[in-house]
């Protein structure tokens, strides 16, 4: 779910992904039983970006990319939260 919204957010309102591109998972399985007890599972959909674009397999890139770290216990800093807080900030002073 959050692949989708992040999609969303950023190709319906432009709003910056910041972080790592994002697993991919883009499709939607249904597990069918079977008379002899075993089942199968068939994928029923796949999930789209509202601009139509596949995310099966393929994630989404963020706009500013920054990989993940551990938070220091020194600084308690997250590089990726820090950076997403200057690009709000940012975004915030210059409306």
């Amino acid at each position: 779910a959050s692949e989708i919204l992040a999609g969303a957010l950023s190709e319906n309102l432009n709003i910056p992904l910041v972080g790592q591109k994002t697993f991919g998972k883009g499709s939607v399985q249904s597990l069918e039983s079977i008379s002899d007890g075993s089942a199968v599972k068939i994928t029923v959909a796949h999930w789209l970006t509202p601009n139509g674009i596949s995310i099966n397999n393929e994630g989404i890139k963020p706009t500013v990319e920054i990989t993940a770290t551990e938070t220091s216990e020194n600084t308690q800093k997250d590089a990726q939260y820090e950076k997403a807080k200057e690009i709000l900030l940012q975004r915030i002073n210059n409306n």
